[in-house]
């Protein structure tokens, strides 16, 4: 069964990189790559986020992280902020 649940989160990690650079990509933010960055990181989190996203280059990674801090949609803030605003009389049982 583990070996079924890696290849679920491959497959799913495959589809979220594909989505998330399918997206900067129509937002034109996949073409010039003039910018450099360098620096230092753990290696267990460099493994552990390789291995999260579906190995991949270095660049790619980057990419797909900082992709995701682009379009994030902001709705855990959301959902945080309208906590304790349901209007108590909502049946929500219905």
């Amino acid at each position: 069964m583990a070996k079924t649940e890696t290849f679920r989160q491959s497959e799913a990690s495959r589809a979220r990189l594909e989505a998330v650079l399918s997206q900067i990509e129509e937002m034109g933010l996949s073409r010039d790559k003039g910018a450099r960055v360098t620096g230092r990181i753990n290696p267990k989190l460099l493994e552990l986020a390789r291995a999260r996203a579906g190995a991949m280059s270095d660049s790619q990674l980057l990419e797909f992280a900082l992709a995701n801090i682009v379009i994030e949609d902001g709705f855990a803030d959301a959902f945080t902020a309208a906590r304790g605003k349901i209007d108590p009389t909502l049946d929500l049982e219905a």
